[in-house]
């Protein structure tokens, strides 16, 4: 199904293309060093699974994560540096906003005709009553966070793409 939408990401500017190339190269560099497994597997259980699945195990929040290990590390560094540039439309954030004006994002896990079910990453799932809603739409963005490997130091880059490797 094709949505409209009208919050596409705009163009980047030639300096912002020049650091986003930067830092794959960087990042690629990391990924394709040899780092340890076991490591990564420890760096994996604690920054993907509470979003994603693997082996039976996980969130339900983002794509499952089964057969990685398949995947070419540019497709690994695109998904991992720009999350909402590739995302698959079923995981994209749904926004609700409330009369009170609050606003809740995360993901669409249930619609019932009085409710919808909110999950986020790290908490249980949230019921909100449709009486209690203003308005909802989905956003061309990613729960992912950007910034997850800049957070990480380079041997926990490295470490975190030997284990995504071996995710065969």
């Amino acid at each position: 199904r094709v949505e409209v939408t009208d919050d596409a990401p705009g163009l980047l500017t030639a300096a912002q293309a020049a650091a986003q190339t930067e830092k794959f190269a960087h990042f690629r560099a990391l990924a394709n060093a040899s780092g340890q497994a076991e490591r990564g597997r420890q760096v994996f259980t604690t920054l993907c699974l509470a979003c994603h699945q693997q082996g039976g195990q996980g969130g339900q929040i983002a794509p499952p994560l089964d057969g990685l290990g398949n995947t070419n590390v540019e497709a690994l560094l695109r998904n991992i540096l720009t999350p909402s540039a590739a995302m698959q439309s079923a995981y994209r954030t749904f926004r609700v906003m409330l009369k009170d004006g609050s606003v809740r994002d995360g993901f669409l896990a249930e619609e019932t005709t009085d409710a919808i079910i909110l999950r986020v990453p790290g908490a249980e799932d949230s019921r909100i009553a449709r009486a209690d809603i203003r308005q909802t739409s989905y956003l061309n963005r990613s729960l992912m966070p950007e910034g997850l490997l800049e957070a990480m130091s380079p041997a926990e880059v490295s470490d975190l793409f030997a284990y995504l490797r071996a995710l065969k």
